[in-house]
């Protein structure tokens, strides 16, 4: 994970870097965020407006690096590594994405962001969520965590299998959303897509639970007892 970390921390450092090399051209204050018609609605001093981002970057992936660290099921966070690694270094290019485009919007006439593309960069962490979720172990930080996958491990994996479909669906469709349907009407359908991808494996966990432990009991995590 030390090498996760020093990935991170060099995307945040970018996006410093890439604050202070537009800063003189920033508008003061500086617009953090934008409408369904593309259009600045709030305003921030330039100097809170250029530090979020990069700390954001930073501070989000080390939550992930410590909550790791802390999770009582080391064995499985060991064998999650990669997938977490990926969900850490993901996260902060992310934020790296949205902060260039705040950026380039700033320095825009009229401030006007297309804000598809900030739906693109969003869509596009479901898409690789999609593809990490079957291979996270059972843990207390990443993942589907709802009362039945944490106690079964059988129910974790089947869920995740599912939360994999779930999460690259609503990527495309908020994908298919934002550039198909005119960007004033197109914020429901890409929340709905974008939070039902974490709906459907949460209720179908339960479900799950129900199917595969109709006696409500379950077999324990690896290195935990009952």
């Amino acid at each position: 994970m030390k090498r996760t970390a020093l990935y991170c921390l060099a995307l945040a450092v970018l996006g410093a870097l890439l604050a202070a090399w537009y800063w003189p051209s920033l508008p003061d204050p500086m617009p953090t965020h934008w409408g369904d018609d593309g259009m600045p609605d709030d305003f921030m001093p330039k100097w809170i407006a250029v530090s979020i981002l990069p700390l954001a970057a930073l501070v989000a992936p080390a939550i992930i690096l410590v909550a790791a660290r802390l999770d009582p099921r080391q064995a499985h966070v060991q064998r999650s590594e990669i997938a977490l690694s990926i969900i850490a270094i993901t996260t902060s290019a992310l934020f790296l994405v949205v902060q260039f485009l705040a950026i380039q919007a700033s320095m825009t006439p009229g401030h006007f962001l297309d804000v598809r593309v900030g739906v693109a960069a969003v869509a596009m962490l479901w898409i690789v969520l999609g593809n990490i979720m079957p291979k996270l172990r059972s843990n207390y930080f990443a993942g589907i965590r709802t009362p039945w996958t944490l106690e079964s491990e059988k129910v974790w994996h089947l869920t995740h299998r599912v939360a994999g479909w779930s999460f690259a669906a609503g990527g495309f469709l908020a994908l298919f959303f934002a550039f198909i349907l005119p960007m004033q009407s197109n914020t429901i359908p890409i929340l709905g897509a974008l939070i039902g991808a974490g709906i459907v494996p949460m209720v179908y966990s339960w479900f799950a639970y129900r199917k595969h432990h109709p006696d409500g009991v379950s077999e324990p995590a690896e290195g935990e007892g009952k």
